[in-house]
């Protein structure tokens, strides 16, 4: 008996790790987003760069209720969701280009910080499949 319930506390902190280091990817999505959409055009900014922020924070508390929560694979089914969403949000903001006040083309998302973005999308989703996969088939933690 001992040794399940320390291997349903090993697995609990486990779970609350993940749960930390997926938090923390959103965060730093939101910090380059902080970054990046204020020198956008007001066209772009007050459109997909709200769509993206929108997105961002709704990462976050979704975080904080999967973390909470005690059933949390719907919770985390809609994380995953989310992150998918704002993957193609900020696909869709680097195909888009403007022309600057010099007359120079310019587009949104510069390739660097678009693979940077992505990395960390991709990062967050993988983390969200290890938190998932640390609750089992239940869906609750312990």
């Amino acid at each position: 008996m001992e040794d399940m319930e320390r291997g349903s506390a090993a697995a609990q902190i486990e779970a609350e790790i993940e749960g930390q280091k997926t938090l923390k990817k959103v965060e730093e999505m939101l910090d380059m987003a902080y970054d990046t959409i204020p020198h956008w055009p007001a066209v772009f900014k007050f459109s997909q760069g709200e769509r993206i922020f929108h997105l961002l924070f709704e990462m976050e508390e979704l975080c904080t209720a999967a973390h909470l929560k005690y059933f949390k694979k719907s919770t985390l089914q809609d994380l995953d969701i989310k992150n998918h969403q704002m993957r193609l949000a900020v696909r869709r903001a680097r195909m888009k280009s403007y022309t600057d006040k010099s007359g120079h083309r310019k587009t949104l998302l510069q390739p660097g910080g678009y693979e940077k973005w992505m990395r960390l999308s991709l990062e967050a989703g993988s983390l969200i499949g290890g938190w998932k996969k640390t609750l089992g088939d239940k869906g609750q933690g312990q």
